[in-house]
């Protein structure tokens, strides 16, 4: 990866840009994300108006972060080789997921198992007893500071999760596991439009099947 490109891409991820795509095209290289779904609406609404070949570019236009091309993405779409504006345009078609019932699936259940990972618990937890905090609030929070909120959400909705059984730790106290009441996982509160995804949370929350969260996952394609 050219050092701009890299400079580009940092840049991104420090304005907190979530889903980034890199992918060179003989010897250029580009950083990209999906489209949006109103992104989608508007450039399947230009082909009444326009050709397929200005479509495509005003696609690239609205989901192309960085082209390496001296001239950046302008010069590139002028001067490059007949096809290749029209193959990365389709490839951000498929990769925004909207024309694949397959695709949709596919990321539907992966984004549920990210969902029921421990740090995504903790989010849930957090957003769920105070409605003013966004889960990119709390993904920009510390782990000391994101504990101190989940333990006042705990209280809050008075469903407290034992994460020694999680992790499969030995209790270090009896004493605590009698005044302390034990979670039920399928009661843990979910996000509203979410109720479907309790059950996933139920089975990861259950002893002998959670793993421990992957706190170094990021996000496909990065």
């Amino acid at each position: 990866m050219l050092q701009a490109t890299l400079d580009r891409f940092i840049q991104l991820k420090a304005d907190e840009v979530r889903t980034i795509y890199f992918v060179e095209i003989e010897g250029l290289e580009f950083l990209f994300r999906p489209l949006k779904f109103d992104e989608y609406k508007f450039v399947n609404e230009l082909d009444r108006f326009l050709d397929g070949a200005n479509v495509n570019d005003t696609l690239l236009r609205l989901a192309v972060y960085h082209c390496s091309h001296l001239e950046g993405l302008e010069g590139w779409l002028v001067s490059g080789k007949a096809g290749h504006p029209d193959f990365l345009a389709q490839a951000i078609l498929d990769l925004s997921g909207f024309q694949n019932p397959e695709d949709f699936v596919k990321l539907v259940n992966e984004k549920r198992a990210e969902a029921a990972q421990v740090h995504s618990v903790i989010e849930t937890y957090i957003c769920s007893a105070f409605h003013s905090i966004r889960p990119e609030e709390v993904a920009n929070m510390t782990l000391e500071d994101q504990l101190v909120l989940f333990a006042k959400a705990e209280q809050a909705l008075g469903n407290p999760v034992d994460f020694e059984q999680i992790f499969g730790l030995d209790k270090k106290d009896g004493k605590d596991d009698k005044k302390r009441p034990q979670a039920d996982p399928r009661s843990m509160p979910v996000p509203p439009g979410y109720e479907t995804t309790a059950p996933e949370v139920g089975n990861i929350l259950s002893p002998g099947v959670a793993d421990l969260p992957e706190w170094g996952s990021a996000n496909k394609g990065q």
